[in-house]
């Protein structure tokens, strides 16, 4: 679509055309590229949001592995098991 509206910007010059119909495709194309530097800023938004919930899950998920094998540990030297064993 970004490619179309460039091909489309260049004919405009190319083109004998009058002035109001020169701005309505001006103003057109101008429209083209907010609505693409709208669409980028949300997909870095989502993609920042992503990031943020993917490490606050990976960090939890470490910290009650972490919390069980601090549990193993303790219930391990409790029954007098190797340490071997345990690691």
């Amino acid at each position: 679509m970004l490619w179309r509206r460039i091909r489309a910007f260049r004919d405009l010059f190319e083109s004998g055309t009058d002035i109001a119909q020169l701005r309505t495709r001006l103003n057109r194309f101008e429209s083209a590229l907010d609505n693409v530097e709208r669409i980028w800023t949300a997909l870095l938004v989502f993609i920042g949001m992503t990031l943020l919930l993917m490490s606050i899950v990976l960090l939890s998920v470490l910290r009650y592995h972490l919390r069980l094998f601090q549990d193993e540990r303790i219930v391990g030297r409790l029954v007098g098991a190797d340490p071997a064993f345990i690691w």
